[in-house]
């Protein structure tokens, strides 16, 4: 009897927490009839029961949808598409089968992206980071598809951004980046979407007004941009940072991978012709290959297939051949070269008490810092799960220790709440390993394995220093004795860093 009482409180729980659910809620029968619906659902869709669900709902992105005799069909599986509403709102549909129901989702994409811009935000700009922009291009190329409006994407690269950070540090090209990025969200208008996409590189996604509008932004930028920029972290010195954009209208017969290609072959044209300058992509029919364009596109696929696409960051592979490269440099002259690990405190139990969706958030929140703090993309790496890793050429001991503990700051200082820490708040344990450069001076570049052995003895050395740390209670950086030579290693000891 307790049983059945128990189960008859479950589900009334249950169907409470789906009425108030802010996701839109329905079942259907056999003959693709309503017979349950929240109020999200009858607030979005706009229907109750025993209405036929699919006249509320129409495809809109050129896919059939999975009733297409004009009901749910009960012998299929689960399945999604972009629909539109009788409301005129584009929203995505997920349909299963359960307990001899159709069960559907639907999703208000206008709303997923809100929620995603407002949580996917560049640490160092502000502004919303590669994911998130895309997220909104992505939305605007859905709508045109269901209403006939006319997105464009305007991709800004700036000029000579190098130059700045050769030239005045790191701290003045964040400083520059920062005040580029204040003046772009100015120039796009309300309803265009800013996003920094990595390094030097943003996007703006145009909802409507096709390449004209497009042109006036790009024009309104390259107006922001002629004015200097003075840089306090190097004495009130001014410089001017001008960009190249490329612009691409949207068209229903390519994708949004084949979107973007074509504004990143705009740009190429913009750098090859002079340079702080707008150019519209125009497509040419018949015209011969155009060698230089596709392996543009090789390299932006490479790029993409280099990036880790939850953080944005350098994936584990990249990490390991770059980690090779600059022992090279190392032996053959260089500096020394510092490793930093950074893994997030009792990552698990955030999981456990947050979800996973609030896990990915906090993660690219890390990111963010890491990025920050080493002012560069290509130095900055997701090592694997909730481990990050640094690669800091040219920096000892003292000042990778420096990188670290801003990084290991910044995470703490963010605030993010972690209710299974006795920190209250995410927490970052660092460990950082370096080596100097060839003690006998020979500037010889050790044999493969050599160099792969003192890789892995880099990698022990921080992994020891982190986990040194888990053992003094977490939210601290601590370095390893540094090196000169390849030095034996250990089985890993992931286990305890939790």
């Amino acid at each position: 009897m307790r049983r059945v009482v128990a189960g008859r409180a479950r589900r009334g729980t249950a169907a409470a927490v789906a009425e108030g659910s802010p996701v839109s809620q329905l079942a259907c029968d056999d003959a693709g009839r309503v017979v349950w619906c929240n109020a999200a659902a009858r607030s979005l869709v706009g229907v109750g029961p025993g209405a036929p669900l699919a006249d509320a709902l129409v495809a809109v992105d050129g896919r059939t949808p999975p009733w297409p005799s004009g009901h749910p069909d009960p012998g299929g599986g689960a399945a999604s598409w972009t629909a539109r509403t009788v409301g005129g709102a584009v929203v995505e549909v997920h349909v299963a089968r359960h307990a001899g129901r159709t069960v559907v989702a639907v999703v208000d994409v206008s709303v997923l992206h809100a929620a995603v811009a407002g949580t996917s935000v560049d640490g160092l700009t502000g502004l919303p980071h590669r994911m998130a922009v895309t997220e909104a291009a992505i939305t605007h190329r859905r709508q045109a598809l269901a209403t006939g409006t006319r997105p464009a994407l305007v991709l800004v690269d700036l000029d000579r951004f190098k130059e700045v950070n050769d030239r005045f540090g790191h701290a003045a090209g964040d400083a520059v980046l920062r005040e580029v990025a204040r003046r772009l969200a100015g120039c796009a208008g309300p309803d265009a979407v800013v996003g920094r996409t990595g390094g030097d590189e943003f996007l703006v996604a145009v909802p409507d007004g096709g390449a004209a509008r497009a042109l006036e932004v790009a024009r309104d930028v390259a107006a922001a941009l002629a004015a200097p920029v003075g840089l306090e972290v190097a004495g009130g010195t001014q410089v001017v940072v001008p960009a190249s954009m490329g612009i691409a209208e949207h068209s229903a017969t390519t994708d949004f991978d084949q979107w973007l290609d074509e504004a990143d072959a705009a740009l190429d044209r913009a750098k090859r012709t002079g340079r702080g300058r707008a150019v519209v992509y125009e497509p040419t029919e018949g015209s011969p290959v155009d060698v230089r364009r596709l392996e543009q596109q090789v390299a932006r696929l490479q790029r993409r297939a280099d990036r880790d696409d939850r953080t944005g960051l350098l994936r584990d592979l990249v990490f390991r051949e770059d980690h090779l490269r600059l022992l090279r440099e190392v032996h053959a002259g260089g500096g020394p070269l510092s490793l930093v690990l950074v893994d997030v405190d009792e990552f698990h139990g955030y999981n456990v008490a947050h979800g996973l969706q609030e896990g990915n958030a906090a993660l690219r929140a890390v990111a963010d810092r890491c990025r920050e703090a080493v002012g560069d993309d290509d130095r900055a790496y997701r090592y694997g799960g909730d481990e990050f890793a640094l690669l800091l050429p040219g920096a000892d001991v003292a000042a990778a220790l420096a990188v670290a503990e801003r990084v290991r700051a910044a995470v703490e200082g963010d605030g993010i709440e972690h209710r299974a820490s006795s920190w209250g708040v995410v927490t970052v344990s660092v460990g950082v390993c370096t080596v100097g450069g060839d003690p006998a001076g020979t500037r010889d570049v050790p044999d493969p394995d050599r160099l792969v052995g003192q890789a892995s003895a880099m990698l022990h050395g921080a992994n020891r220093a982190l986990l040194e740390v888990k053992d003094a209670g977490r939210n601290l950086c601590r370095s390893a004795p540094p090196q000169t030579h390849p030095a034996g290693h250990r089985p890993d000891d992931a286990a305890r860093r939790r």
